[in-house]
């Protein structure tokens, strides 16, 4: 009897334990769902995550951890057309009960666990009423345009924003540091100063004036705004809308944005990668400025702690190619030879215009291209431009090149070859495809690259008329 009480509280230990391992746990009641598995997601800079797969137990779900719930904001999902709703976690919120009706996922309504959620959704309730009378009201003045009642529904209009307005402020100052709050604050605007001018100075000022001022009420160093979906959709109006799209600017833009982070926080690891990632595979000409940018400043300077050795190593290999290739920069040179075996430098082609041309015999789309190429050459060679066609075979693949150009029609330009790759051409030039073209200027510097041959004349015309040439 002794062995069987010992065995028994051992075993009472042991489930006491496990009870107290599981640190949170959420319970979901979802009437008119008929699947057997919904997930719990949650956001994380410009991406969502599943957390957690729950299965039916009878008519509840329940999602449960080892590990605390960071705070944030997190998704009920209900696959296949994976409609959810939102759930607010903020700290010390680990025991939750929530239910929701699958014809209105609006309207989730909390049992138990979370002052956060509730707190949201009557945020949310409240929006909405106003919503509905607002949009009955927009909806009278685009009806009646002209019509005596204007200035008495554009007045219940700002009425309603400023119920609104006073609702937020309210909230912020009973509830400053919950996540509604947070969520408010993300969306807030600088009130814009009456600027003086013609009305293209006034536009410029205010432009100036909200670029300038766009994090002001932004609370960036709070490590939750990273996992709410309010974070994202303000970096990219800032990127996108307010900053031009060349790569000097994007890059201070970027620099702004980190700067707003602290080095060690996980914003900061995400919205590094994130920019590096997009302006790495960007399609557009020229932003390899951006990718080369933020290796130089934050990778190669030991700010990427996350990135292993060989990953670091390949990243800061592949932006150190990338750097003498970059529009503004002087083209490196290349000592190639003729057909005769005559030396020739690149450098040494003297015309206002060099279009530097990668190709290979067998390359199905070089072959298609040529014609148009070719076409090219003959209506602006008369306007400055010569052609410096470099054949990518080598060694004993050679001929084959003289004799694609005698086929195609090639040999008005200048025709060149490196045997022995002894120029390093496809390393330094990141020749891992044909074709390849690069449009150098009277300085050999580089003004286009990465264009198609059916694009250089339209890049060309601009090129001449920009330098008032044409």
């Amino acid at each position: 009897m002794k062995y069987l009480i010992h065995t028994c509280i051992a075993f009472l230990f042991l489930a006491t334990n496990q009870v107290y391992s599981q640190k949170w746990s959420m319970t979901v009641v979802a009437d008119g769902f008929e699947g057997d598995e919904i997930y719990l997601a949650y956001y994380l800079g410009n991406a969502q995550y599943i957390q957690d797969t729950a299965h039916r137990s009878q008519d509840k779900f329940l999602f449960s951890g080892q590990d605390t719930l960071r705070q944030g904001v997190y998704m009920v999902v209900f696959p296949p057309d994976n409609q959810f709703f939102q759930v607010l976690i903020g700290e010390g919120e680990d025991d939750l009960l929530l239910k929701a009706k699958m014809n209105d996922l609006l309207h989730p309504y909390l049992i138990r666990g979370s002052n956060e959620t509730s707190l949201f959704y009557d945020y949310v309730k409240f929006l909405q009423s106003k919503k509905g009378v607002a949009d009955s009201l927009r909806n009278t003045l685009d009806s009646l345009p002209d019509s005596e009642i204007n200035d008495k529904v554009k007045g219940e209009l700002k009425t309603i924003d400023t119920e609104v307005k006073e609702y937020q402020f309210a909230l912020l100052d009973k509830h400053p540091q919950s996540l509604t709050a947070l969520l408010i604050k993300a969306n807030l605007e600088n009130e814009i100063p009456e600027f003086q001018g013609t009305e293209e100075e006034i536009q410029l000022q205010m432009y100036h004036f909200v670029k300038a001022h766009y994090f002001d009420l932004l609370p960036m160093k709070d490590s939750r705004l990273v996992r709410t979906p309010a974070l994202h959709q303000r970096l990219e109006y800032y990127i996108n809308k307010l900053t031009p799209q060349i790569p000097d600017s994007i890059n201070q833009s970027i620099d702004h944005i980190l700067s707003q982070f602290d080095t060690n926080s996980e914003a900061f690891k995400i919205y590094l990668v994130y920019y590096l990632n997009q302006y790495a595979k960007s399609k557009i000409v020229g932003m390899d400025g951006v990718y080369v940018h933020l290796v130089e400043k934050y990778y190669s300077k030991g700010f990427a702690t996350w990135t292993d050795s060989v990953q670091l190593n390949k990243i800061i290999k592949n932006a150190e190619t990338l750097e003498p290739l970059l529009i503004g920069k002087t083209a490196p040179d290349l000592l190639m030879q003729t057909k005769d075996k005559i030396p020739i430098r690149l450098h040494q082609v003297n015309s206002p215009y060099t279009v530097l041309f990668f190709w290979d015999p067998d390359c199905g789309h070089c072959k298609k291209s040529m014609p148009t190429v070719i076409e090219f050459y003959k209506n602006y060679k008369p306007k400055g431009v010569e052609i410096f066609s470099v054949c990518t075979r080598i060694q004993d693949d050679v001929p084959k090149c003289w004799e694609s150009i005698d086929e195609q029609g090639m040999g008005e330009w200048i025709n060149v070859v490196d045997p022995n790759l002894r120029s390093r051409f496809k390393q330094i030039y990141d020749v891992r495809t044909t074709p390849q073209i690069y449009i150098l200027d009277k300085d050999k510097k580089i003004v286009m690259k990465k264009i198609s041959a059916e694009q250089l004349p339209e890049v060309m015309d601009r090129l001449i008329k920009t330098e008032g040439k044409g």
